[in-house]
């Protein structure tokens, strides 16, 4: 599994995010069978892996790798 992408990482060091327990009630829109849920204190929002979180995380290793040629 890869790390969480660097926004998600800002808001847990921030305290923004937290785990959800294991049996904590989740909105209908967390798909059962994720383990790895956060939901943010400020919007009450959830997080979890996914096959975004894995785009997310492939663009990131691109960027660093070789730089952010779509940004100019």
């Amino acid at each position: 599994m890869t790390d969480p992408p660097e926004r998600f990482l800002l808001d847990a060091m921030l305290g923004q995010l937290r785990r959800l327990d294991e049996g904590e009630s989740r909105p209908a829109y967390v798909p059962d069978d994720r383990e790895r849920v956060w939901r943010c204190r400020a919007c009450e929002q959830c997080f979890w892996t996914g096959s975004h979180w894995d785009r997310v995380a492939e663009r990131l290793r691109e960027v660093r790798a070789n730089g952010d040629s779509h940004s100019k």
